[in-house]
């Protein structure tokens, strides 16, 4: 499956919201979000169950210090 990837690594929100919500209100298809802090990573979270978007999965990589959020729709 090919996902859409939003980038969001090194940025401080509300940014991560906003580059993720207009993914969603602009495309179709699943999509990833990359994001390295622990803030933006609950509210991307938070923004996806306000949307009622399904999350396949949740990817963690501690040796590069951030995860990567799965949503299909």
């Amino acid at each position: 499956m090919e996902y859409i990837e939003v980038d969001a690594r090194g940025l401080s929100c509300p940014i991560p919201v906003m580059k993720t919500t207009k993914v969603i209100k602009k495309e179709q298809g699943p999509f990833k979000v990359l994001i390295d802090d622990e803030t933006s990573f609950e509210n991307v979270m938070r923004t996806l169950e306000n949307f009622k978007l399904e999350i396949e999965k949740t990817e963690e990589f501690e040796d590069e210090d951030y995860k990567i959020i799965y949503v299909i729709r």
